[in-house]
């Protein structure tokens, strides 16, 4: 329980790549290995596993890492309660052109109250011992642990997540089609 150690992050560090290489052997999926790959680089260079920056980064790479931020942001962990939605938000913008795309970041926090309402149509599909949840600070470690008696469809938050982003900002990150 608790903050990791540096041994124990180091570890963690190797899950991109691991997810990559399960991908890379599905035919179906291999397409989204260098995605998942990439999706903790920083667009300040200062990202794993390879340290790319700025555009280095391939684009569903850099719309994933603030999608995963946000589901990270707002999700209890063991060593911290989740940010509020503002909060998340504040993040957000202290670090665009740092962690993230700076013209992605802009899109999302334009648009803040689109990306709430994902999380909150997602937060109620979630159960807790029968009992649907209602608040979305619950709602994360819940569905990460089932022997809390949470259930419910994790991939589904980011899919819709990435459908709204490329419904809503197609062609306006320079002029490039998200997917």
């Amino acid at each position: 329980q608790g903050k990791l150690d540096d041994s124990e992050w180091e570890i963690m560090k190797n899950h991109p790549e691991i997810g990559a290489n399960i991908l890379k052997k599905s035919s179906y999926l291999k397409e989204l290995a260098e995605i998942v790959l990439f999706h903790h680089e920083r667009f300040d260079g200062k990202g794993y596993p390879m340290g790319k920056i700025g555009t280095e980064i391939p684009l569903g790479s850099r719309i994933i890492a603030i999608c995963d931020s946000i589901d990270a942001m707002t999700s209890n962990r063991c060593y911290r309660k989740s940010l509020s939605f503002e909060d998340c938000f504040n993040q957000i913008q202290i670090n665009l052109g740092k962690m993230y795309d700076p013209e992605i970041g802009k899109l999302v926090l334009e648009n803040w109250n689109k990306i709430i309402e994902i999380i909150n149509k997602h937060n109620s599909k979630f159960i807790y011992r029968g009992v649907p949840n209602k608040d979305y600070k619950l709602l994360p470690s819940l569905h990460r642990d089932p022997s809390l008696g949470g259930v419910g469809d994790y991939g589904n938050f980011y899919e819709d997540f990435i459908k709204e982003i490329s419904k809503e900002f197609k062609g306006l990150i320079n002029g490039t089609e998200i997917f």
